[in-house]
């Protein structure tokens, strides 16, 4: 089991473009590669080649620039990034399981092209993929997109604007990966593409080579220094940044569980003000109500004070009988008595008392 790692860097001018091409392509003297490894790099999804001389980034830059008719009436702008470097990699701790490299790499490529390939021409983004096994630690692959988007302008924004973007990112690529046995990095915790450049200035630094020893060649010196570098003080150097990612896994982990608790206190909080607002509903019914029967009340009392005592008088004994005579009925006829004490019991008190 490991971990798959996918990172991007905007590349802001051809300047900084081309010393990408001359790094990627070995054209300069990398520090801490191998030069006698430097046979296991491979170009995976080659540059095109133009006038019988294979291009350079700045070339497929102005190609697919070329390319596109917004920028023919358009200037492009000296803020604009002209292009994203994507590095992709992982980890494993079963060193010696099985792991189909071969079909890594070509996933790669296919990956890259259902994720960059999204320009409203339908032409081709991607420059390059180079996969390097000439550093120490994992292999990894560099790419090169000119990011056009599905309108047609060049636009890393497209690709790459906002944490939520880079997330469903590195969520794409674990999908695509987990057939290999890679699992995708915690969310919130994953390298950056600075990050990974001082692991490997770190670990340059920290192979400090041995002795000569009495009557050495210079080859089987050279060997040795190598031998050690890929084992000892490699390994060594691993440890720590196990260690250290491990950390920064911890403190994610944290990160992600203090938000969790978060949205829970805000989703209790919702609950809580919906449960007192449905309170103050019921209550404000029950005292509609109220006041419904008070007004009927006040009706009744109305119309009782333009009446003679001798009225009231006649009126309570009118009631009284009433009530009486139902008393009868329940002895009599229950069912009937019954009826006319819901038909009754249905009115405020003082319009009973004029029905009866």
């Amino acid at each position: 089991m490991g971990f798959c790692f996918v990172t991007t860097q905007k590349v802001k001018t051809l300047g900084a473009l081309g010393a990408k091409y001359n790094h990627n392509y070995r054209k300069v003297r990398v520090d801490n590669a191998d030069p006698d490894q430097i046979h296991k790099n491979e170009e995976l999804l080659p540059l095109p080649v133009q006038g019988g001389k294979q291009m350079s980034y700045v070339d497929f830059f102005h190609k697919r620039f070329s390319e596109l008719p917004y920028y023919q009436d358009h200037k492009f702008r000296s803020n604009q990034n002209c292009a994203i470097e994507v590095v992709t990699t992982f980890s494993r701790e079963d060193k010696n399981g099985s792991f189909n490299l071969e079909e890594w790499k070509e996933r790669q490529v296919s990956w890259l092209r259902r994720q960059f390939n999204q320009a409203g021409d339908g032409r081709n983004n991607i420059a390059s993929v180079v996969f390097h096994a000439d550093e120490p630690g994992n292999v990894h692959c560099h790419a090169i997109i000119i990011p056009v988007d599905d309108k047609g302008h060049i636009n890393a924004r497209f690709y790459t604007d906002g944490a939520k973007a880079l997330s469903e990112m590195q969520t794409s690529y674990a999908k695509e990966m987990k057939e290999f046995g890679l699992e995708r990095g915690l969310k919130g915790g994953q390298a950056s593409h600075k990050q990974i450049r001082k692991y490997y200035a770190d670990l340059n630094r920290s192979l400090i080579l041995p002795d000569v020893i009495p009557f050495e060649s210079g080859e089987e010196y050279r060997n040795r220094c190598l031998e050690d570098i890929q084992t000892l003080q490699a390994a060594a150097k691993r440890e720590r940044d196990l260690a250290e990612a491990e950390s920064r896994r911890r403190i994610a982990e944290e990160r992600v569980r203090q938000r969790a608790a978060i949205a829970n206190e805000l989703a209790r909080g919702k609950e809580a003000i919906a449960k007192e607002t449905s309170g103050m509903r019921k209550e404000c019914a029950e005292l509609r109500l109220q006041a419904a029967e008070y007004a009927w009340e006040i009706k009744a009392a109305k119309q009782l004070s333009g009446l003679s005592c001798e009225e009231i008088v006649m009126k309570c004994s009118i009631a009284d009988q009433l009530n009486a005579r139902i008393e009868e009925l329940k002895r009599d006829d229950p069912e009937k008595a019954e009826f006319i004490e819901r038909e009754l019991s249905g009115l405020p008190a003082s319009i009973s008392q004029d029905a009866r």
